[in-house]
């Protein structure tokens, strides 16, 4: 298993953009989230999903209003 280190300011970023990301916010029952991230030199993209009981609908850690460059 590859071992990776975050940094705790940049983990602190990344779990903001997903508490204000807009899906989550149009969907409030969510019971668990499932979020891939992905950083490369100048390059970040996420995908994930969200499970509300039998439902499950994709996911993104973004926010109309935020930065797309903010990490």
């Amino acid at each position: 298993m590859m071992k990776i280190n975050i940094e705790n300011k940049l983990m602190r970023v990344v779990v903001g953009l997903v508490l204000k990301s807009d899906d989550l916010k149009e969907n409030s029952d969510w019971q668990s989230l499932s979020l891939v991230l992905t950083f490369s030199d100048g390059y970040f993209a996420d995908s994930g999903f969200l499970y509300q009981q039998e439902t499950i609908q994709p996911f993104s850690a973004y926010a109309d209003d935020e930065d797309p460059f903010i990490l």
